[in-house]
C-alpha cells in the first residue's frame, strides 16, 4: 500500500517553505520596498534547516538562498549576493549556481581576485550564461 502524499512529513515542512519563497518573488515582482527580500531570506533560512534533516536523496530543486542572491544581483546589492550565495555553498559544497553567482557578486564589489578563485573551482570554463555580460566572461577567465 502507498502512502498518502498528504500524509507526507516532508511535504509538510515543505509546503510552508515554498510558500515563503513564492509570497517573497511576488513581493520583490510589485516592486513592495518595505517588505523586500524579508519573505524570501525567511524562506531560504526555513529551506536551510529542512535540508540538514532531509537531505538525502535532496527533495527541494533548488537553493532557496541562490534564488535570493540572484534577486540581490538584480537589485543592485552583490554584497548582500555574495552572503547569500555563500549561504547556499554551505547547503550544497561547489553548487555551480552558487559559484557563478559568486563570481558576479565578487566583480560586482571589484573583487575581480575573488571572483577568479571562485571561477577556478568551476569545472564549465565555457558556460559564459552564467556571467552577465561578455566582459564579466573575459575578466574572469583572464584572472584565473
Amino acid at each position: 500500500m502507498t502512502k498518502r502524499r498528504d500524509d507526507d512529513p516532508q511535504l509538510e515542512m515543505l509546503a510552508p517553505i515554498q510558500q515563503l519563497e513564492l509570497r517573497g518573488l511576488l513581493l520583490l515582482a510589485q516592486g513592495k520596498t518595505n517588505e523586500r527580500f524579508v519573505e524570501i531570506s525567511a524562506a531560504a533560512k526555513a529551506e536551510r534547516e529542512f535540508r540538514v534533516i532531509y537531505f538525502d536523496p535532496p527533495t527541494t530543486g533548488r537553493i532557496i538562498f541562490n534564488v535570493l542572491g540572484r534577486e540581490y544581483l538584480k537589485h543592485g546589492l552583490p554584497a548582500e549576493a555574495r552572503q547569500a550565495f555563500e549561504q547556499a555553498l554551505q547547503a550544497v559544497p561547489n553548487d555551480a549556481v552558487a559559484l557563478a553567482g559568486l563570481i558576479q557578486a565578487h566583480h560586482a564589489l571589484t573583487q575581480d581576485g575573488k571572483a577568479a578563485e571562485y571561477f577556478a573551482r568551476t569545472e564549465a570554463r565555457t558556460c559564459y550564461s552564467c556571467f552577465t555580460s561578455e566582459k564579466s566572461a573575459r575578466i574572469a577567465w583572464s584572472n584565473s
